[in-house]
């Protein structure tokens, strides 16, 4: 039988991703090194995200979940306007910047060991009721 975890995060999907990243400096031995970084707003929504997996996570002892695994989300938006419940939600931000601001926070948050592990993935990104995130990770053998 295999392990899973699976929760649904009462929160909006996160409108800053990891397109928010810059350009930051540092001193190695003596040189000018660049280095690429999180913007405050990014750190921020990962802190927020993260509040809700902690939450979710509570008392499940079958954590950190490891390889290979199989992981399916879906990202809800509330339906407004010309976007009805069910549609796909197409504007930014990206389905595969949401992902990996998720799974780093997945990982930060011992849900999974490595997000590296994840070896079968399913995104959507859509109009719903209610609005939030739905995770579901399992371990395949």
């Amino acid at each position: 039988m295999s392990r899973a975890w699976q929760a649904f995060l009462t929160t909006p999907p996160p409108s800053i991703t990891h397109n928010a990243l810059h350009i930051q400096w540092r001193y190695k031995d003596g040189s000018k090194v660049p280095f690429i970084a999180k913007k405050e707003s990014l750190r921020k929504a990962e802190d927020d995200l993260a509040a809700y997996v902690a939450r979710a996570a509570v008392g499940c002892d079958v954590l950190p979940l490891r390889g290979p695994l199989r992981e399916t989300v879906r990202f809800m938006w509330a339906p407004h306007g010309d976007h009805a419940e069910g549609t796909p939600r197409i504007v930014k931000p990206d389905l595969d910047n949401l992902c990996k601001t998720l799974n780093d926070v997945l990982e930060r948050q011992k849900v999974i060991a490595d997000d590296a592990h994840v070896v079968d993935l399913r995104l959507v990104k859509a109009y719903a009721t209610p609005p939030g995130i739905f995770v579901r990770i399992e371990e395949i053998r």
